[in-house]
């Protein structure tokens, strides 16, 4: 008979917790896990609640763009930027001014001051400098309504003129000697040199010296205007919307002008060189107009511009942008070299407006504005209203009186109204869609030839 087998003895002290430390792990970790998946199991329940279906987000969407269309339909459209302009200044600061307040833009009581508010371009034509005693004063004003301008969305464009140029030439025979004098006697005085509180005075020729020293400095490459006369002052560009878009230049530019920029279209995808890549603002839509503006921009760096820019194509040519009368001349009536009169004929007219009409195309405008040349009588037009001539002396060294062109869209007819403002007067230059063609109906003041200027 077996003995009675004994009853296992239930562990005690180390070998009990050895024993029963992997089964208390063991639940620890199906604890957790039912815990940590009870949370997920409910927030990817919950999500699945909030997030709308692909077809609910369509809807959405849809709705939302429904508003916005219908909101955009209900509020008035935009109104056309309007676009005005000012021909050549030469140096008369009351007559600048009172041109700038014909055009809509500048204070009534200084005619320093914006006032033309939001979407607004102005270009002044050029020709700012010399003749009369102010040019520095009205670089300082236009300077001063392109940055009020530019807080409220409005554009002022200053053009270079060919008397910009010859100030990069160092050419100072038309600079007022009485600009040039005050200059050297402001200067001798703040260096305490002379001056009446000091009982001592230099004379007009040491003024004189003086003040051509003090402008040569200003107008160098690095200075106060000569800097920006080189990098900020474009030879052409195009400003306006539809029909009121407008190529403006200071003496004009023609098809042989453009022919050197006009590049292949092959070209336009290779890498633009430095001067390419330079865009003149507001001139973008005319990658042409770009290309030309910074090869002026080039040309005109650092302070050789006597032998750098007189044997230039866009300078120092007598036919170039900055001083062809091309756009001016042949006109009836017109004098000429020899004391004569030139004839107006319908061929040579049609060569003309033929060649216009060619530049307007290649950079994308309704019409040509020039100055350079003074039309005495009032701003002019030519070739059926695509050509504009709006140099009309406003400086005393001319004629002496306020002007501005302007031109603005009728917003129930899309055309263009384009008017000359005198004081007391505003003659209706052209009125129609633009772009020439004969299709536009004009006003036009009486032909007048070239009054000399530029």
């Amino acid at each position: 008979m077996r003995p009675a087998r004994a009853s296992p003895r239930p562990p005690s002290g180390r070998r009990a917790h050895r024993a029963t430390r992997p089964r208390v792990a063991l639940a620890a970790l199906l604890v957790f896990v039912a815990v940590a998946r009870a949370p997920l199991r409910a927030s990817a329940a919950d999500d699945a609640e909030a997030a709308p279906s692909a077809t609910q987000c369509a809807a959405a969407s849809s709705s939302a763009a429904d508003a916005a269309s219908a909101a955009a339909a209900a509020a008035p459209p935009r109104a056309p930027r309007r676009l005005v302009a000012v021909p050549d200044l030469h140096g008369d600061l009351a007559h600048a001014r009172r041109s700038l307040q014909l055009a809509g833009v500048a204070d009534a009581a200084t005619g320093d001051a914006w006032t033309g508010g939001p979407d607004v371009d102005l270009v002044q034509t050029g020709d700012v400098v010399d003749r009369g005693p102010h040019s520095i004063p009205i670089l300082d004003v236009l300077d001063r309504l392109a940055a009020e301008a530019a807080e409220v969305g409005s554009t002022v464009t200053q053009l270079l003129g060919n008397h910009e140029l010859m100030t990069l030439q160092d050419d100072l025979r038309y600079v007022s000697r009485d600009e040039i004098a005050e200059l050297g006697r402001v200067a001798l005085e703040r260096e305490r040199l002379g001056g009446e509180e000091m009982g001592t005075g230099y004379g007009l020729r040491a003024y004189f010296a003086a003040g051509q020293m003090r402008w040569r400095r200003l107008f160098r490459s690095d200075g106060a205007y000569g800097s920006k006369l080189r990098t900020e002052r474009p030879i052409a560009v195009v400003r306006g919307e539809g029909a009121c878009a407008t190529l403006f230049c200071h003496a004009g530019l023609r098809s042989k002008h453009l022919d050197a920029f006009d590049r292949a279209s092959d070209d336009e995808t290779a890498e633009p060189n430095a001067a390419s890549r330079v865009v003149d603002s507001g001139s973008e839509s005319s990658p042409l107009l770009a290309r030309l503006n910074a090869a002026a921009r080039e040309a005109s760096k650092g302070d050789d511009g006597r032998s750098a820019l007189t044997n230039h194509p866009l300078f120092g040519h007598p036919d170039s942008p900055l001083w062809t009368r091309h756009w001016s001349s042949d006109r009836e009536g017109e004098p000429n070299a020899a004391g004569g009169s030139n004839r107006f004929t319908a061929a040579r007219e049609a060569r003309l407006c033929a060649e216009l009409d060619d530049v307007l195309a290649r950079v994308g405008a309704n019409r040509a504005v020039v100055g350079h040349t003074v039309q005495a009588r009032g701003m002019n037009t030519r070739c059926g209203g695509r050509l504009h001539l709006i140099d009309v002396g406003i400086s005393d060294a001319y004629v002496g009186r306020g002007a501005a062109w302007t031109c603005e869209t009728d917003r129930s007819t899309g055309e263009a109204i384009v008017k000359a403002a005198y004081d007391g007067k505003t003659v209706i230059l052209e009125r129609g869609r633009g772009g020439g063609g004969g299709r536009t109906e004009v006003t036009e003041t009486a032909r007048e030839g070239d009054a000399g200027g530029g």
